[in-house]
């Protein structure tokens, strides 16, 4: 065992003349177990660390996951990414790049470009500019390689592109995905919504809704969420109401968030009646309010500027959502992103 005897035995020694171990000198004994390939004897010090009310750090982590990499063992890798994400530890550079690189290495591109997304979401020490040209870069990579992106992987470089801001990117991975026969499905159409109307394009966010419709792929109601979200947020809360409407004439049952964003959206308005009027209604639905509904509607929903009259909303009635039936009735095509048709209503 060499080093790593010596090392094991020096934290031995130390416990036992009452030294406080600290994270420090737990790190340093798990790192030079992991280099030496003794993980077993390492994940032994973390159950340690951990009854002694330690808690990991990302360095300790970033020991831990280059030997899981090294060992091939990708449920582990998985494992210990989501303790770090459920204890709010962001990778750093040198994390990401033993992640990236052991993926790339056993050719699971699609993974990398997960840890990229992961990143670009959580955020971390490399630039946002940086995550995204990674991402696209893997994905070059991936089509070199002769691997075919699947909808998961192109949904996954997507939201990255949305995250930053980069709408053309965005539209130019669905043309491709388009056009390699590759179909959108529910989460697709999720990353799609949400990302449009964080960046500002409601319009088009809303035709692609129509286009879902048109394509037989019926909205969950996580997608009017979506909508909803974004069109109050947007200071649209007149469309928003008229497509909360929808909800309850197409028989779709709301969940908790559809209540908890309505309310917040009726308080934003100066409505506080209202709002806990609709947090009564919610009881009856069988729809129990949480922390959030109650602190929504105790405190008013958010301290912003109340709605201003916009001029902007007949591109919603345009759209059909000024009407009780939010489908296209005529059918005339128009595109959105190439590849996706939809139908106005006249």
């Amino acid at each position: 065992m060499g080093n790593s005897d010596g090392a094991v035995r020096m934290l031995r020694e130390m416990k036992e003349r009452g030294f406080r171990l600290d994270l420090v000198a737990y790190t340093s004994v798990i790192d030079c177990l992991c280099k030496n390939k003794y993980v077993s004897e390492a994940l032994d010090i973390v159950d340690e660390m951990k009854g002694n009310g330690i808690q990991l750090d990302v360095v300790t982590y970033s020991s831990l996951i280059r030997a899981m990499c090294s060992l091939g063992n990708w449920s582990e890798v998985k494992r210990l990414l989501e303790e770090m994400e459920r204890n709010d530890l962001k990778l750093n550079v040198v994390t990401f790049n033993i992640l990236v690189g052991g993926f790339c290495k056993e050719g699971k591109i699609s993974e990398a470009l997960g840890v990229v997304a992961m990143m670009t979401r959580k955020g971390g020490e490399l630039s946002e500019a940086r995550k995204v040209d990674k991402a696209l870069e893997l994905f070059h990579e991936m089509t070199r390689k002769g691997l075919a992106p699947d909808v998961a992987t192109y949904t996954t470089l997507m939201g990255c592109m949305f995250q930053v801001g980069r709408l053309s990117d965005a539209e130019k991975l669905y043309e491709n995905m388009r056009a390699c026969g590759q179909v959108p499905n529910r989460i697709t159409y999720s990353v799609l919504l949400d990302g449009l109307l964080k960046n500002g394009q409601i319009d088009v966010a809303l035709e692609l809704f129509h286009a879902m419709q048109n394509n037989e792929l019926e909205p969950y109601i996580f997608h009017y969420n979506i909508l909803l979200d974004g069109l109050i947020e947007a200071k649209h809360f007149e469309a928003a109401t008229r497509l909360f409407s929808h909800v309850f004439a197409i028989g779709l049952k709301p969940s908790l968030p559809t209540y908890n964003i309505m309310i917040k959206g009726l308080c934003n308005e100066g409505l506080p009646e209202k709002a806990y009027d609709l947090f009564k209604k919610m009881e009856e639905d069988d729809c129990f309010p949480n922390n959030i509904s109650y602190n929504i509607t105790i405190r008013g929903g958010d301290d912003e500027e109340k709605k201003q009259e916009s001029d902007t909303l007949p591109s919603f009635q345009r759209l059909g959502i000024g009407l009780p039936d939010l489908k296209c009735k005529k059918k005339g095509k128009q595109k959105v992103f190439k590849g996706i048709s939809y139908c106005r209503s006249s």
